[in-house]
């Protein structure tokens, strides 16, 4: 899904709207969460139509917040799984000058293959488990961030 995302961008900015289109289509078709790049995409093919300057910064940025925010969204149908982070880390090093993201995105990575600590260690997914796992997967990422405003603001 998200090869075929990039892929898309990438022959955007090649300017070959065709295939970029198609791409596109075929990353939603595999996993809906890149329904949420849609405005991007928009945004993009309508740049292009009127030959403007495109800020890719901006976009993969854009495009990080929102592969977050499905991310984010994922346990309302099922829970967080280590592999969905894959969604913004590509997008969070493509956004080199946002630090905070680049630094969450790697903090994530790591949190969320911890996250199967508390089942290796009980056995079992009930009782405490699911909420220790949740403590591990965010407590991490969360603290980085807080870091790196209190260090931005010092």
């Amino acid at each position: 899904m998200i090869f075929f995302a990039l892929l898309s961008f990438f022959m955007l900015m090649k300017k070959k709207i065709f295939f970029a289109l198609l791409l596109f289509v075929l990353s939603i078709l595999i996993k809906y969460t890149t329904i949420l790049l849609i405005p991007i995409f928009i945004y993009l093919l309508w740049k292009i139509i009127k030959k403007e300057e495109i800020n890719w910064k901006n976009i993969f940025y854009f495009s990080c917040i929102l592969m977050y925010i499905g991310f984010l969204l994922s346990p309302i149908r099922e829970e967080i799984y280590p592999w969905y982070a894959i969604w913004f880390i590509p997008f969070a090093f493509l956004v080199p000058d946002k630090k905070i993201l680049l630094f969450t995105s790697i903090t994530f990575s790591f949190s969320l293959l911890l996250r199967y600590t508390p089942y290796m260690l009980t056995g079992t997914y009930s009782g405490q488990t699911p909420v220790i796992k949740e403590i591990i997967s965010f407590t991490f990422p969360v603290l980085v961030s807080v870091y790196y405003v209190l260090k931005k603001k010092i």
